[in-house]
């Protein structure tokens, strides 16, 4: 269990039974907050021009290999034509580094995310 998980009504775990403090609020759920079980996701934002892409865990999620992964990122770069990107590694607990290296990579050598507040990096 990664501590920040609990702060997801998302987070699912049938060993946890934990009444979620943020149950009931009817607020949105912050979009760092909204997969908590995913290693890595993402989702472009329109209104901002912005791709927002979580990764919280450096590790393979079942069903959807990195490979795969990088194959949507880029589609949806080809696709939406964003202007910046955000890569939240907030709540990245560790694991493998090499995993994702070909995706910061491919997202580092973007000419648009290249220039001044393209590419912004969300650290804890």
């Amino acid at each position: 269990l990664e501590a920040w998980q609990d702060l997801s009504r998302y987070f699912s775990d049938p060993h946890v039974k934990w009444l979620k403090a943020t149950e009931g609020l009817g607020q949105p759920v912050p979009l760092a907050l909204q997969h908590p079980n995913d290693n890595y996701w993402l989702e472009y934002l329109p209104e901002a021009r912005t791709l927002y892409l979580q990764y919280s865990r450096a590790e393979e999620t079942d069903g959807l290999p990195m490979s795969t992964f990088i194959a949507m990122t880029d589609r949806v770069i080809r696709d939406e034509s964003p202007q910046r990107v955000i890569i939240d590694l907030r709540y990245n607990t560790g694991g493998n580094a090499a995993i994702a290296e070909r995706l910061f990579h491919r997202l580092s050598r973007n000419e648009t995310f290249a220039k001044p507040g393209g590419m912004v990096v969300l650290v804890g």
